[in-house]
């Protein structure tokens, strides 16, 4: 009996056995083939990173430090809203100060861009929030911490609050209203009185009509990009020419702005009231003051951030890019070379920038069938170098390049003039000027640093200066065009691909080609045949065909054996003005000699230049980084000899 009871037993305990078994089975998984609870997965170190580095910014998806922190505040991840979570986060001790921070700023960012087009006045509130959370982190007390450069947080909360910074800007600026006076925004996270800084900023704000992200911009055709990290959102400011407030005039600078507009890269920060990062955020008896500040990048390195001095963020390229873009200048220049023009586009001097004496002017003239836009890559890289973006003043010259280079030249010296005459430049105060030619844009630069004397004249005319059968306005005409004096102004020329002596395509079949291509201004073409139909006799006979045709284009000035093109190679630069010559040896011309397809190297030597670059290009080439780099070696050089130039650290200093 006992052997029936033991055995008995023992069937009890399996049968027990079986249904914890099935418990656990059902409950937890059978024992069986059983899986952990925890599992991993591989991943390369691509996807690796983006699972750690996940934030709001990179996919939309928050942070992992932000999901940690809602984890483990189980109020505010059941809140069910934005402001209920942010009151959630503020009350709870169970994160750190500086995770509830970031955590705070990533739930207001995320809830302003979910609102951002729909209810503008509310998305623009939370941009606020998330703003004054991440600058509670990264400026407690006012004064920015010691940034663990391993710390993620700290890194994702700069760019939480530039992000925020800037499209709280843009909203308020949207919203029309007067940027001139104080707003309260009564935020879910608090009331804050905003206001425009006491320096230039309500000026910027009141300047400028449109203001975009320089984030929201990609940019192809230029080489590099340039930024510099720091404290704000950098911008692409822009001003309509014909911009005018009632009763307001213009200036006379305003003149000399890109067709497109006045493009200039603005940065916005906000600087908020001192706070602990300790003390809770939703406590405020009173609100909280705000100041938006406005930088121009060019003119302002630093700010003055609580009592600290911080680096401006910048974005120098894409502003320059949206100028490119609207000004139209490539279109133009093409445009121009066929007697057209193009809407929204024009020609002449053209500055980007406030007008500094202490600067260095450097004055960029393209060549032929070319614009302004020849230059992109060097004005791209000064802007980016803060070396040379200190000492450099940039000034483009774009012109019609369909007349003679001597007619052509003429107008470039009366509207440099213009222009120098309007900014009140001085070349006994201010640094003198540096000019750089590309090919026919180097006979340009050359005509302000030669004495011609009566050479030209005399090469033209048989009869002497003064004695011109015609009346004065026609006799002056020839004589700016044929009587060079140097400027006392000029300080440096590097010629790029300048044909010196002429180009031996002139004629061949380039030549023929703009004969019956080019147009030429009327009153160009009804000026020279006048002299030559009606004073013909007074004409040189080598030269009067040209006058009697009309037809005396650039291209046809341009060659060899033109009697101009001729006697204005011979003349010399002037004693005291250095120059640098970089020539194209990609080609070989007709006769083997070594050139750039257009221009030989034996056509681009000038006796007496400081130093001939001959470099493997062709005459297109002269924008690629190796010819470049000789510019920016010579502009380096040459700014390190010029008393006051030297490169000063510009904005505010801290007390």
């Amino acid at each position: 009996m006992s052997q029936r009871w033991t055995a008995s037993t023992r069937r009890g305990r399996l049968l027990a056995l079986a249904c914890l078994l099935g418990m656990l089975c059902s409950t937890e998984g059978c024992i069986t083939g059983v899986h952990s609870f925890v599992a991993v997965e591989p991943l390369d170190l691509h996807e690796g990173y983006r699972e750690y580095s996940d934030s709001l910014l990179s996919s939309g998806r928050l942070s992992l430090a932000t999901r940690q922190a809602l984890n483990l505040v189980p109020e505010a991840g059941v809140a069910g809203t934005t402001a209920a979570e942010l009151a959630a986060l503020g009350a709870s001790e169970r994160i750190d100060p500086a995770t509830r921070a970031f955590a705070r700023s990533e739930l207001a960012l995320r809830a302003a861009q979910a609102l951002d087009g729909k209810e503008p006045a509310l998305s623009r509130q939370y941009y606020l929030v998330a703003a004054r959370e991440a600058a509670r982190l990264l400026f407690p007390g006012g004064k920015m911490i010691h940034i663990d450069p391993f710390d993620q947080k700290y890194r994702l909360a700069s760019s939480f609050y530039s992000l925020a910074a800037g499209r709280y800007f843009l909203m308020l600026m949207a919203s029309g209203r007067n940027w001139t006076g104080d707003l309260t925004e009564t935020t879910p996270a608090g009331a804050f009185n905003v206001t425009f800084d006491n320096d230039d900023s309500d000026l910027y704000a009141y300047f400028f009509s449109n203001f975009s992200l320089a984030w929201g911009y990609r940019i192809t055709g230029l080489r590099n990009r340039y930024t510099r990290d720091g404290i704000g959102i950098p911008m692409v400011a822009r001003r309509s020419v014909a911009r005018r407030a009632p009763g307001e005039e213009g200036f006379p600078l305003e003149q000399y702005f890109p067709a497109g507009g006045y493009i200039a890269p603005i940065t916005v920060y906000l600087r908020f009231a001192t706070d602990d990062l300790s003390n809770s955020p939703d406590l405020q008896s009173q609100p909280e003051r705000v100041r938006v500040g406005l930088a121009d990048t060019r003119l302002a390195e630093y700010v003055c951030f609580g009592r600290q001095t911080l680096p401006v963020a910048a974005d120098f390229t894409a502003p320059y890019a949206v100028e490119i873009t609207r000004d139209h200048s490539r279109a133009a220049g093409r445009a121009a070379l066929f007697g057209n023009s193009v809407p929204g586009s024009r020609l002449g001097v053209t500055i980007s920038a406030p007008w500094d004496p202490d600067k260095i002017p450097l004055i960029l003239i393209h060549g032929l069938a070319s614009s302004a836009e020849a230059w992109r890559e060097l004005t791209n890289d000064i802007l980016g170098s803060e070396e040379l973006r200190g000492r450099y003043q940039i000034v483009h010259y774009a012109y019609a390049t369909n007349e003679s280079f001597l007619a052509t030249a003429t107008r470039f010296r009366r509207e440099l003039a213009e222009f120098l005459a309007v900014v009140k430049y001085d070349p006994h105060v201010s640094p003198k000027l540096v000019l750089i030619g590309h090919s026919m844009g180097g006979l340009l630069a050359k005509s302000i640093a030669v004495d011609s004397g009566t050479k030209l004249w005399d090469t033209t005319f048989r009869v002497p200066v003064g004695a011109l059968h015609a009346d004065a306005a026609v006799r002056g005409t020839f004589e700016d065009a044929l009587l060079l004096e140097p400027w006392p102004s000029v300080g440096l020329i590097i010629f790029m691909g300048t044909p010196q002596h002429g180009s031996d395509r002139a004629d061949g079949l380039l030549g023929r080609l703009s004969a019956s291509l080019l147009r030429l201004p009327a009153d160009y073409v009804n000026l020279t045949r006048e002299i030559g139909l009606r004073d013909s006799q007074e004409l040189q006979p080598n030269i009067r065909s040209e006058f009697t045709s009309g037809r005396m284009t650039s291209v046809a000035s341009l060659s060899p054996h033109n009697p101009l093109m001729q006697a204005y190679g011979d003349l010399p630069i002037v004693d005291g003005v250095p120059f640098y010559s970089i020539m194209g040896t990609a080609a070989r011309d007709s006769r083997g000699r070594s050139s750039d397809g257009y221009v030989t190297v034996e056509s681009a030597r000038l006796p007496g230049s400081v130093a001939d670059t001959l470099l493997p290009i062709r005459h297109r080439q002269f924008d690629r980084a190796v010819p470049l780099n000789v510019v920016y070696r010579i502009l380096r050089e040459h700014a390190e000899s010029v008393p006051g130039a030297a490169p000063t650290s510009s904005g505010a200093v801290c007390e």
